[in-house]
C-alpha cells in the first residue's frame, strides 16, 4: 500500500487542522495527519514542524515518537529501497487548494450560526490583521470576510 500525499502549499495552522475533519474526497479529506511546515514571528528556535491529527496538535511526547519511528524505518532501508521508495511517493504526490475548501467551509459556518443569513457582517467595518502570515492567506481570509460583509 503506498500512501496518497496532499500537497497544500499555503495554507493557514487552523486550515491544516482542518484538513482532519473535513470530508471531501475530491481534496484527499480528511486526511490521516498533517504536518505543517512553519516560520513564524516566534523566535527561530520555535520554528519548525506542526503536527495535527483529527484529535489535535501533537506534544512533545507524540513528536518525540513519531520522529523515533520514522527514523528506525529510515535505518532499515537500502540505498536501492530508499530511491525506490522516494520514486513510489513522488508519484502519489497531489497538489490541492485546500485555503479555498477550508474559506468557504468556515463562511457557510458563520452564516449558520448566524441564522443562516447571507451577509451575517454587512454593515460592519471589517479589519483582518495579517500578522506575519503569507499573502496568499491573508488574501483568502480577506475574501471569504468579504463574502459575509458584501
Amino acid at each position: 500500500l503506498i500512501p496518497l500525499f496532499a500537497l497544500f502549499r499555503l495554507a493557514s495552522t487552523p486550515a491544516m487542522f482542518n484538513s482532519t475533519l473535513t470530508k471531501d474526497e475530491a481534496f484527499l479529506c480528511p486526511v490521516d495527519g498533517s504536518i505543517m511546515i512553519t516560520a513564524s514571528h516566534l523566535p527561530f528556535n520555535r520554528n519548525g514542524f506542526k503536527f495535527f491529527t483529527n484529535a489535535g496538535g501533537l506534544g512533545k511526547t507524540d513528536i518525540k515518537d513519531v520522529l523515533e519511528r520514522a527514523a528506525d524505518i529510515y535505518n532499515q532501508f537500502t540505498a536501492e529501497s530508499l530511491a525506490n521508495s522516494e520514486r513510489k511517493a513522488s508519484s502519489s504526490i497531489k497538489q490541492v487548494d485546500y485555503m479555498n475548501v477550508y474559506t468557504s467551509d468556515l463562511v457557510k459556518a458563520v452564516r449558520k450560526a448566524a441564522g443562516s443569513i447571507e451577509k451575517p457582517l454587512g454593515g460592519f467595518h471589517i479589519v483582518v490583521d495579517a500578522g506575519n502570515g503569507p499573502n496568499a492567506e491573508v488574501q483568502c481570509a480577506f475574501d471569504s470576510f468579504s463574502k459575509l460583509n458584501i
